[in-house]
């Protein structure tokens, strides 16, 4: 049970929580109001909703956290959000500190960014707290960035009560970045090439012909960096015009879409001149390798490939000049080094906006794109409703 009790102008509750006395301040002067505070509290006293406040400590929460992320998360998933977390909290546990070059290099940690917020536990941290620091924080990054560090610490919070049992002090709001504010994105600028550039930067990329298929599977089926540096021969389907973009385990490693769903991409004839033709050049280059230290002066019959002969022969499609599955930050500065020397800067974003952008122009319905592109309509709706083509003009008139 509880009582009543006025101290000054306001009235106060006082109940047992965890077999400790409270008193709980009803803000008010009116008995009558704060009767039914009182009310309200003995009806959550009575059904185990009014709990004592915990103490959760911040760094082993970090740390544990950090720990549940890499069991459920991709490796580079996890390095983004342990970078999120240092950003908001500091390099506070080992867990969160940055890879350095080398040990005694104290550049890295020099360099990290303002801490946002600097508490101890996490039932400090309040949702005028979270609005503050984030207010302070938009001088030096975008509207983008701070949504994505208050959805961290949503995702921080909502695991240490799920999974530390944490119960804030506030009862109003049990994740108190549930509250905080979101920040207005705005429209996103879009840069494609055109066809005349697609053409372009194919020919520019003829003397390196891996990066050359990559950069057009890019294009013409909007596949992501990642997921087109994981597939694997048995991924292109000629026969069916498919290319398959499906989780996989490889040895050690394994991998899965961005969305964690698996999808098909048609294959279009331009993509499948390349691929055939690349599927030649690798032919050759194997029969080079095979029948390097032999004395064979005689000419090599070129294979042909077609769509029933395409069959696999390396673990990876795109191979690196070691012959590995090449790493997306060398393909990055492969690709880079290659269009300097003809004055391009396009990139991987580019010519993926590339294939929902020309798509879009066509008419093509943004639904059958995001299904292609492995996106939500939401998001090629924000990117790609502009470039629709005018196809409501008429709908505008009255008679």
């Amino acid at each position: 049970m509880a009582s009543l009790t006025r101290r000054g102008a306001r009235y106060y509750v006082r109940v047992y929580v965890n077999g400790r006395q409270r008193e709980i301040a009803t803000k008010t002067s009116c008995r009558k109001v704060a009767e039914k505070i009182k009310q309200k509290l003995e009806y959550e006293q009575a059904t185990g909703i009014l709990q004592e406040a915990t103490q959760t400590p911040l760094d082993e929460l970090l740390t544990n956290f950090v720990a549940h992320l890499r069991t459920r998360l991709p490796p580079k998933s996890v390095n983004n959000d342990i970078s999120r977390l240092r950003s908001i909290f500091g390099a506070i546990v080992p867990a969160l500190e940055p890879a350095r070059k080398r040990p005694n290099d104290r550049r890295v940690l020099a360099n990290l960014p303002p801490t946002i917020l600097a508490v101890s536990r996490a039932e400090d941290i309040t949702t005028p707290l979270i609005n503050r620091r984030l207010e302070e924080r938009a001088q030096v990054v975008g509207p983008k960035t701070l949504n994505e560090e208050r959805a961290m610490i949503h995702r921080l919070l909502a695991y240490a009560i799920d999974f530390h049992g944490m119960i804030h002090p506030d009862r109003r709001t049990p994740n108190p970045a549930a509250k905080a504010r979101r920040w207005r994105v705005p429209a996103p600028t879009i840069r494609f090439l055109t066809l005349e550039q697609v053409q372009e930067q194919l020919k520019a990329l003829e003397d390196a012909p891996t990066i050359r298929t990559a950069v057009a599977i890019m294009i013409y089926a909007g596949l992501r960096r990642s997921e087109t540096l994981w597939l694997q021969p048995q991924d292109i389907d000629r026969k069916s015009r498919l290319i398959r973009v499906q989780a996989k385990h490889v040895g050690d490693e394994s991998w899965q879409p961005k969305t964690r769903r698996n999808r098909a991409v048609p294959i279009s004839h331009d993509l499948g001149a390349i691929l055939d033709e690349y599927r030649v050049e690798q032919n050759r280059t194997r029969r080079k390798t095979r029948n390097r230290g032999h004395d064979q002066d005689q000419e090599q019959v070129e294979e042909t490939c077609s769509e029933q002969d395409y069959k696999p022969s390396h673990t990876w499609l795109i191979l690196s000049p070691r012959g590995q599955r090449y790493d997306p930050d060398n393909f990055s500065q492969d690709l880079a080094t290659a269009n300097l020397r003809h004055g391009l800067r396009w990139t991987s974003l580019h010519y993926r906006h590339t294939f929902g952008s020309l798509l879009a122009q066509r008419g093509v319905s943004l639904f059958k794109i995001s299904t292609m592109m492995g996106n939500s309509p939401e998001i090629c709706r924000r990117h790609y409703a502009a470039l629709v083509p005018g196809e409501l003009l008429e709908d505008v008139e009255f008679t």
